[in-house]
C-alpha cells in the first residue's frame, strides 16, 4: 500500500531519492470513536522529528486510497465517521521530505436513544404523571411539545400533575437527536377501597384491648397522595360517649396503605367504628360501620391419602394464646380417641404445638375414622368458635364396558378400571351360555381371569361371544366390586362428513369418517366446476388413521363414496365454503413516537383465528420475529408469544412504541390433504413505521445540471423541514423549508439537521467535499464472445447481461438502483423497452445502453455504453476414429490446414500427428480469438479369423450360408467379392461353389473361404453324346467321407459309390438298366442322411 501512496504523495513533494536526508520519525494516530454521528477524531503525534521540519498530514477513508478527506497541517482532524483510516505523515525541511503511514479504525459506538413512557394516576384534580425511562443510549432533556399542555425541556424524567389526553413528549440525547413519543395518557380517577377490619392471627394484646388493620388500596396505575389524615370515630358499646383518634401518613408505598390502630375491649360487647381519610389533594373518602368484634375463627381441611382414606387439619385464628380444643360430636361407637391421633389433644396450644394455630389430628399413616365431627376451640380470654364437618371415605365408581368388535361380528370385548386404582382382580361370576361352551373340562364359572390385567392396572377381555356378563374385580385398596356389562350385537353406524375454511382465498376442506372404523377407500363422484381433477377419481391415497383429509377445494357441492373397513358403503353430499379475507382486518394509526392497531378481522375462519404482530429483523435473510424481544419467528409455524406479539381481535392495541417495518399475520387450523391438522398462516398487511426522522444519506446530484447541490435522503413522519445549524449552538444558519436539495453550498463541513412533523430532530455533520455522487454509472469494456456457425439460423449468440452489473454499479449498493439495458440512447433516456438479461445478439457489433437510477431517488440518472462483439468459431471437421490394424502399428492423426494454430493433447502444435498408442486424442484449433475443439479416437482393429462356416442345404435354389467371425475390427461379407453386407448369412442361393469374403470396414483386410451347396440331379442321360452320361452329387468331393447308394424301385441295391467317384453309368453287372426312376441314400460326411429318386432317361 505504501508504494501505491506514494504516487499520490511524490505529486505534492521532492523526490524520493532525498528522503534518506532527513531523521527517521515515528507516527502515532489516536483515534477517538465515534458516539455521536460524526464526532469521531484523529489526533497525531510524531517523535524524533528534524528540529525546524514541518508535517503534511494526508487521510484516507478505506478502500479509497485515491481520494483523501482531509490534508491538513494541523495535528487532528474532527468529525469523521466510523470507519478504517490511512495516514501519510510527510516531513519536509530545507527542500527534503520523508513520510511514515499508519492505519487506524474509528468505531460506532453510538447508541440510539429509545426510552419507555410509565403513567400513574395521581387520584387528584391535578391530574397524572409520565415518567421517561431510557432503555438505549443516553437521554439528557426532556420536553411535552404538544397536548392538553405543553412543558419546557428539564432534565427531569418525570412530568407531574397532567391532564389525560395525547401528549407528544421530545427526549434528547447527549448528541442533541430528538425522539418523539405520542403518549395516551388515561386518567381513570377511583376511591380507594377499605378493607374489614382484620385481625393478627395470633393475638399479642391482653385480653382488654386488640389491634385491627384496614388496608387501603388503589387499581394499578393509581397511586396515592400522600399525605393521609386518618380520622378513627369509635362508638363504644353501653352509651360510653365516642372517641376521636387522629393519625397522619406522610410517605408510604404508591397504591397501599396498613392503617393499624388498637382497639379498647368492652368485656366481649360488640361495637362499631368509622373511617375517615383525607389525602394530599384534600380529598375525602372513608368507610363506616365497621365492627369490633374479635372473636377466634376455626377452619378444617380433609386430607385425603390412598385408598380413600382421609385425617384433618384444624386451622385456628384472631385467638389469644394459648388455645384448647374440645370434641363434642365424634363418629357412634367411640371409634375416634383424639389423644390417640394427637398425643397433645386437648392443649393447650401455642406456637410451640401449634405453629401458625395448625392441628392435626391423624396423619398420612394414621387415618381417622369415618364419621361426623364438631370441635370447639376456646382461647385464653374464654373466646370460642366452632366448627363441624364429616368424614367420609367415598369409594370410587369402577367403569365397565362392553363393545363389539365391529363389523357384523358375533364377538366383542370387557375393559374394566377403577380410576386411579389398580384392579388386582378379576372374575366372571355370570357369563352367556355361547361362552361357557367354550371352557375346558377343567373350567368352570366363577371364572378366575386376572391374568389378563394389563401393566397399566385394566382387565381387558377380548374376543367374547355377545351377551350379559357378571363381572367381580378388587382393586389394590382390597375394595370388592360386581358389575353386570353387556357386550351388544354390531349396530351399523352413520359416515360423517365435516368441512373447514381452508388457508386460500376461495377454498374449502373435508374429513370425513366412518362410525364402524376405518375407511378403506373412498371415490370423489362429483364436484363443482371449478374442481381441476378428474371426476370420478379414486382419493383413497388422503386417507389417514381411517379418516379422509382433503385440502385446496374451490366452493360448492362434493359427492364422495365411501367404504369402510366393514366393507359398508355410502355417498354423502356436502358443500364446501371457501375462505374469504377481511376487506380491513386492521388499521395501522401512526402517531408520533408510536403507533395503534386496531383489529377488525370479520372473515370466517376455522376455530379460533389468533393474530400476531412481527417485525422485519433481517432484511438479507428476511428474518422476522417479535418486535420487543428480537426472538426470531421460524417461518411456516404458528407464532407464539415468545417470538411475535399478540392482538386480540376487536381490540384497539395503543401506545405501540416500535420502529422499522411490520406485518400482521393471522393464524388459524384446517385440514390438509391425508392430514388432520394444517397450519394457515395469512399475511392481513405490512407497514412502516419510523418514530424519528432518519437521514439515509447525502449525495451529490452531479447526474443533474446542478452538480454541486446536495440532496438529502431521509424517511419520517411528513412533512420533514430540512436546515443547516450551528454546531455548536445549533442555531439555524440556513433554514430550506420543505426542500432537501440545498443549493450553492462553498466547500466545508456542515450540521445538517431534519425535524418531522412530530418535532423529532435528526442532526448530522458532513464535510460535503467527500460525498458520494447519487448516481454513478461505471463503463465496462467491450464483451466478447465466440459463436458456432449455424448456417440454418445465422448469427445468433446469448448474452447475459446482468454479468455485467456488479461492473456498472461499482461500489453502489444494488439493492439501492435500478438497473436496465436498452438498444438505443432514446430508449435508455427514456427508461423503456428494457432489454431482457438472457440478450440474443444477431450482429458481429451491438451496442447497449445501460441506464442506471436510484430506486427510492429518481431525481436523474446515468447512462453508459458498451458494445457487444461476436467472432465464429472456428469450423472443424475432424475423423472421428483412426484404426491401428495390430499393436505395433502407426497411423496420422489430421485436422485440418489453414487455422492459425493447433494445440493437441500430446502438447504437439502441428496440424497432424503421428501415434502408435490407442485412446482418445484431443485438438484444439483457434482461427482469430475463437477457439474449437475436437476428440479422435485409435482403436485397435484386424483381419477376421474365421471360426466356422455353417450351411444349411440340399434344395436347387433355397439353401443358406452362415458365416462365424472373431477379431477385433467389424466386418462385412460377401459372396462375390464386389457386394458386401453387413449381415452374415446368406439366403436363398442355388446349390455349387462359392467363395465367401470377410472384410475389415476400418481397412485391415480380407480373407476368403470356399463354401459348396450340394443338390442331386433329377434325371441323367446315358445315351452316348457326352452329355450327362452319369449321375452323382456333384460338387461332392468337397465332402470327402460322401457315399452315395442306389437302388432300383423294389428296393434292390444297385451300386454304391463315395465322393471321389465319377458317378453310375446306368449299368448293373455290365448290363444297362432300363429307363425309369431310381432311388438314392446319400450319408453327409456330418451325419446327415438324404434320400430321394431321379430318372434315367434313354
Amino acid at each position: 500500500m505504501i508504494k501505491f501512496l506514494l504516487a499520490l504523495v511524490f505529486t505534492f513533494f521532492l523526490p524520493v531519492s532525498l528522503f534518506a536526508q532527513l531523521d527517521n520519525f515515528s507516527l502515532n494516530v489516536v483515534a477517538t470513536d465515534e458516539s455521536c454521528d460524526d464526532n469521531g477524531t484523529l489526533t497525531f503525534t510524531v517523535n524524533n522529528a528534524t528540529s525546524g521540519s514541518e508535517f503534511l498530514f494526508t487521510v484516507f477513508l478505506q478502500p479509497d486510497l485515491v481520494n483523501p478527506i482531509a490534508v491538513t497541517n494541523s495535528f487532528s482532524v474532527s468529525n469523521l465517521d466510523s470507519g478504517t483510516y490511512t495516514v501519510i505523515a510527510v516531513q519536509s525541511f530545507n527542500g527534503e521530505s520523508n513520510l511514515e503511514e499508519a492505519i487506524v479504525t474509528i468505531n460506532n459506538i453510538i447508541e440510539p436513544l429509545q426510552y419507555d413512557i410509565n403513567s400513574v394516576n395521581q387520584n387528584c384534580s391535578v391530574g397524572g404523571q409520565i415518567e421517561i425511562i431510557t432503555t438505549n443510549g443516553t437521554a439528557a432533556e426532556y420536553e411535552i411539545i404538544s397536548g392538553p399542555e405543553t412543558r419546557p425541556l428539564q432534565t427531569s424524567t418525570i412530568f407531574e400533575g397532567l391532564a389525560p389526553g395525547t401528549y407528544n413528549i421530545r427526549v434528547f440525547d447527549i448528541c442533541g437527536q430528538g425522539v418523539v413519543t405520542t403518549y395516551t395518557l388515561i386518567l381513570q380517577p377511583a376511591s380507594p377501597t377499605i378493607s374489614i377490619p382484620t385481625y393478627d392471627e395470633s393475638i399479642t394484646t391482653d385480653c382488654d384491648s386488640v389491634i385491627i388493620t384496614n388496608t387501603i388500596t388503589y387499581p394499578d396505575g393509581i397511586v396515592i397522595s400522600y399525605p393521609l389524615t386518618i380520622i378513627y370515630t369509635i362508638y363504644p358499646p353501653n352509651g360510653i360517649p365516642e372517641i376521636i383518634q387522629t393519625q397522619v401518613y406522610n410517605e408510604g408505598v404508591p397504591n397501599m396503605l396498613e392503617l393499624i390502630n388498637e382497639f379498647q375491649l368492652y368485656d366481649g360487647t360488640p361495637y362499631t367504628y368509622d373511617i375517615s381519610i383525607t389525602n394530599g389533594c384534600d380529598i375525602a373518602y372513608g368507610n363506616s360501620g365497621m365492627a369490633v368484634n374479635p372473636q377466634p375463627t376455626l377452619a378444617y381441611t380433609i386430607e385425603e391419602m390412598d385408598c380413600g382414606t382421609k385425617y384433618f387439619i384444624l386451622d385456628a385464628g384472631h385467638y389469644s394464646p394459648p388455645f384448647t380444643l374440645l370434641f363434642d360430636v365424634v363418629p357412634e361407637n367411640d371409634v375416634f380417641n383424639p389423644i390417640l391421633f394427637n398425643p397433645e389433644h386437648p392443649g393447650p396450644f401455642d406456637d410451640n404445638n401449634a405453629i401458625n394455630g395448625i392441628v392435626a389430628y391423624g396423619d398420612i399413616n394414621t387415618p381417622v375414622p369415618e364419621g361426623n365431627y364438631s370441635v370447639v376451640l376456646i382461647d385464653a380470654c374464654g373466646r370460642t368458635s366452632a366448627v363441624a364437618f364429616e368424614v367420609a371415605n367415598n369409594l370410587p365408581n369402577p367403569t365397565v364396558i362392553g363393545r363389539n368388535n365391529g363389523c357384523f361380528s358375533d364377538l366383542g370385548r370387557i375393559i374394566a378400571f377403577i380410576g386411579e386404582r389398580d384392579v388386582v382382580s378379576a372374575e366372571i361370576l355370570d357369563a352367556p351360555l355361547a361362552y361357557v361352551e367354550t371352557l375346558n373340562e377343567t373350567e368352570s364359572l366363577p371364572q378366575d381371569v386376572s391374568s389378563f390385567i394389563n401393566s397399566n392396572g385394566r382387565l381387558n377381555l377380548t374376543n367374547l361371544p355377545l351377551g350379559t356378563y357378571l363381572i367381580r374385580i378388587i382393586d389394590e385398596c382390597g375394595q370388592v366390586y360386581e358389575k353386570e356389562v353387556t357386550i351388544p350385537p354390531f349396530v351399523e353406524q352413520d359416515f360423517t362428513i365435516s368441512t373447514l375454511i381452508d388457508c386460500t382465498i376461495g377454498l374449502g376442506s373435508i374429513e370425513m369418517s366412518s362410525g364402524n372404523g376405518a375407511l378403506t377407500s373412498v371415490m370423489l363422484l362429483s364436484a363443482p366446476m371449478g374442481y381441476e381433477g378428474t371426476i370420478p377419481s379414486d382419493l383413497s391415497a388422503s386417507i389417514d388413521s381411517g379418516d379422509l383429509y382433503l385440502d385446496n377445494l374451490p366452493e360448492g357441492n362434493y359427492t364422495f363414496q365411501g367404504i369402510d373397513i366393514c366393507g359398508l358403503q355410502r355417498e354423502l353430499t356436502v358443500t364446501v365454503e371457501g375462505y374469504q379475507p377481511s376487506d380491513n382486518p386492521f388499521t395501522f394509526i401512526p402517531n408520533c413516537g408510536s403507533f395503534d392497531i386496531m383489529m377488525t378481522d370479520d372473515a370466517v375462519s376455522s376455530g379460533e383465528p389468533t393474530y400476531w404482530l412481527q417485525k422485519l429483523l433481517n432484511a438479507d435473510t428476511n428474518e422476522w420475529g417479535h418486535p420487543d424481544t428480537a426472538v426470531i419467528y421460524p417461518d411456516d409455524s404458528i407464532p407464539t408469544e415468545d417470538n411475535s406479539l399478540s392482538l386480540p381481535n376487536n381490540t384497539t392495541i395503543f401506545n405501540l412504541t416500535f420502529s422499522g417495518d411490520f406485518r400482521i399475520i393471522k393464524a388459524f387450523e384446517s385440514f390438509g390433504n391425508g392430514n388432520e391438522v394444517k397450519n394457515c398462516l395469512e399475511v392481513l398487511g405490512t407497514f412502516n413505521y419510523l418514530n424519528q426522522p432518519r437521514i439515509n444519506g447525502l449525495y451529490k446530484l452531479s447526474c443533474t445540471i446542478n452538480p454541486d447541490d446536495i440532496y438529502i435522503d431521509a424517511d419520517g413522519i411528513a412533512p420533514l423541514h430540512y436546515r443547516i445549524e450551528n454546531s455548536v449552538t445549533n442555531e439555524v444558519i440556513l433554514d430550506n423549508g420543505t426542500n432537501n436539495i440545498f443549493s450553492n453550498l462553498a466547500s466545508g463541513t456542515y450540521q445538517f439537521a431534519i425535524e418531522d412533523d412530530c418535532g423529532n430532530i435528526s442532526r448530522l455533520t458532513q464535510n460535503i467535499d467527500v460525498l458520494p455522487d447519487l448516481v454513478v454509472a461505471n463503463e465496462p469494456n467491450y464483451v466478447f464472445d465466440c459463436f458456432d456457425v449455424n448456417n440454418e439460423i445465422g448469427i445468433s449468440h446469448d448474452f447475459d447481461l446482468s454479468e455485467l452489473n456488479s461492473i456498472i454499479l461499482g461500489d453502489q449498493n444494488e439493492s439501492l438502483y435500478i438497473l436496465t439495458y436498452h438498444i438505443s440512447q432514446a430508449d435508455a433516456d427514456a427508461g423503456v423497452n428494457a432489454l431482457p438479461e438472457l440478450y440474443t445478439a444477431t450482429q458481429l457489433a451491438t451496442t447497449i445502453y445501460a441506464r442506471l437510477i436510484h430506486n427510492y431517488i429518481s431525481i436523474c440518472y446515468d447512462v453508459v455504453s458498451f458494445q457487444l462483439l461476436l467472432a465464429p468459431n472456428p469450423v472443424l471437421q475432424l475423423q472421428e476414429t483412426y484404426y491401428l490394424c495390430d499393436e505395433d502399428a502407426i497411423v496420422t492423426l489430421f485436422a485440418g490446414n489453414g487455422y492459425d494454430s493447433y494445440l493437441w493433447s500430446t502438447g504437439e502444435t502441428s496440424s497432424s500427428i503421428t501415434v502408435s498408442e490407442l485412446g482418445n486424442y484431443t485438438v484444439t484449433v483457434t482461427q482469430g480469438s475463437c477457439d474449437a475443439s475436437g476428440e479422435i479416437t485409435v482403436a485397435l482393429s484386424s483381419v477376421p479369423t474365421v471360426i466356422d462356416i455353417d450351411t444349411e442345404d440340399w434344395t436347387y435354389n433355397n439353401n443358406t450360408i452362415i458365416v462365424s467371425v472373431i477379431g477385433d475390427g467389424e466386418y462385412e461379407y460377401s459372396i462375390d467379392g464386389f457386394l458386401y453386407q453387413n449381415e452374415n448369412v446368406f439366403t436363398g442361393l442355388e446349390a455349387g461353389v462359392y467363395t465367401v469374403y470377410i472384410r475389415d470396414i476400418n481397412g485391415c483386410g480380407v480373407v476368403e473361404e470356399q463354401v459348396v451347396l450340394l443338390y442331386y440331379p433329377k434325371f441323367f442321360t446315358p445315351n452316348g453324346d457326352g452329355i450327362n452320361e452319369t449321375w452323382r452329387i456333384p460338387f461332392s468331393f468337397f465332402e470327402p467321407e460322401l457315399d452315395v447308394f442306389i437302388y432300383d424301385r423294389y428296393g434292390k441295391l444297385i451300386t454304391g459309390f463315395d465322393a471321389q467317384s465319377q458317378g453310375w453309368d446306368g449299368t448293373y453287372n455290365g448290363k444297362r438298366l432300363p429307363s425309369t426312376d431310381y432311388w438314392f441314400v446319400v450319408n453327409r460326411q456330418d451325419g446327415r442322411v438324404h434320400k430321394g429318386h431321379f430318372s434315367l432317361l434313354r
